[in-house]
């Protein structure tokens, strides 16, 4: 499978890094369903990719922190992309829309697993941190919190560590998976 070039490239594609990693990007419903059958097969060759990292990035989260995780768009994803993520062993997801701080325990088929997916985000990416409107009770987060951060992400052939930094430049969280 062959990364188009930029100029022809759609609204999911893929960034393989050598043999060890690939980045997917996928249309959480900006301009397609997630449900739509040349997404879902693009995703199902990209995470078949022979590398031993896999991480995906979209906007609409499928295990948000601040919105209903009974949203339309948020079930669609985990119905569809969930048991892709979990049949390759998706290493690390990164998750947007909700402007504010995320970590998921690891995942599997919407139950905790030692051996699943983390769900990370929930992308401020410049935007104002929603103030008091996550909900810390909900049974996939292991962490949450109202701040701007940005994620350092250092890999090694052996784990890849996710550290969250807020803007006073404090590490207020970090997992190694």
């Amino acid at each position: 499978m062959e990364m188009e070039p930029k100029k022809n490239r759609k609204t999911y594609h893929y960034h393989q890094f050598g043999s060890e990693m690939a980045f997917i990007v996928l249309d959480s419903a900006i301009n397609l369903a997630p449900s739509d059958p040349g997404q879902m097969a693009f995703l199902e060759s990209a995470l078949a990719l022979p590398v031993s990292k896999r991480f995906t990035t979209y906007h609409v989260p499928l295990y948000p922190s601040v919105r209903s995780y009974d949203g339309s768009i948020n079930i669609e994803e985990r119905e569809n992309w969930g048991p892709l993520f979990d049949k390759y062993n998706l290493t690390i997801s990164f998750e947007n829309h909700d402007h504010y701080y995320k970590r998921t325990k690891r995942m599997v088929n919407s139950v905790e697993d030692p051996h699943g997916t983390t769900y990370i985000g929930d992308g401020c990416w410049g935007a104002v941190a929603r103030q008091g409107s996550g909900d810390p009770t909900r049974f996939y987060l292991e962490k949450i919190e109202a701040t701007e951060h940005y994620l350092r992400v250092d890999i090694t052939s052996n784990s890849t560590t996710v550290s969250a930094t807020n803007l006073n430049g404090t590490v207020f969280d970090q997992t190694t998976v």
